[in-house]
């Protein structure tokens, strides 16, 4: 058990990984984890790992992820293909990865200039084994569900 703590970080306190170099068209913010050898100083005690990927120009990466984590990709700005998938991915959408033993990263290519995408992993022990549904996970004592029904606000 670890006792609880808050870590601050600003901007100008969040590491840099640079996968082609510093002249390379892709930027990665290192907010929590670890990325091409560069390591955030938050730690992450719960097992979560978070990165700003910025690509600069149009071009793609692989981006390694642990054998068994779920992972999933929020796309900010532009235009990305992920993996094999032929289907471009649009700004405002997400896109769950594999958590398959056998999967080792994640191919990342933008399609626009300036694109942007946040990528989150998180460590097998916060995931919901498959055979649990989105409604036995939203009941576990980690994530309250809204019991809110207005819609109009």
């Amino acid at each position: 058990m670890v006792d609880p703590s808050y870590q601050e970080l600003d901007a100008s306190g969040i590491p840099t990984a640079y996968p082609e170099g510093s002249d390379g068209p892709v930027r990665i913010k290192v907010i929590s984890g670890k990325s091409f050898g560069v390591e955030s100083p938050v730690r992450p005690l719960g097992g979560c790992w978070y990165f700003h990927i910025i690509f600069d120009k149009k071009s793609k990466i692989f981006h390694d992820i642990p054998s068994g984590w779920t992972t999933f990709a929020y796309v900010l700005k532009g235009r990305v293909k992920a993996g094999n998938d032929e289907k471009v991915q649009e700004a405002f959408h997400t896109l769950v990865l594999s958590a398959e033993s056998d999967q080792n990263g994640v191919s990342l290519e933008a399609l626009e200039d300036g694109t942007e995408l946040a990528l989150v992993r998180l460590c097998p022990c916060l995931i919901v084994p498959r055979s649990h549904s989105a409604i036995r996970f939203l009941e576990s004592p980690w994530i309250k569900p809204s019991t809110n029904t207005d819609r109009s606000s």
